[in-house]
């Protein structure tokens, strides 16, 4: 599964709008929007997304590695 499908689930159940997380991450809420077109992402930018959402980092990257 592609990054941004991941990221835009994990949003979801955490119940965390784009310009919320945007909020909680200190970036612009387009760069949200952005990642959700995008197929990978850093791992940096995975964990800071991860702590955002309060959400396991290895289960959030393992779904972006499944097909």
């Amino acid at each position: 599964m592609k990054f941004g499908h991941v990221l835009k689930r994990y949003q979801l159940a955490a119940g965390v709008s784009a310009p919320e997380l945007a909020r909680r991450l200190n970036i612009a809420s387009q760069q949200i929007y952005r990642w959700h077109k995008c197929s990978d992402a850093k791992l940096s930018v995975i964990r800071n997304i991860c702590i955002a959402l309060d959400a396991d980092e290895m289960e959030f990257i393992y779904e972006v590695l499944e097909d």
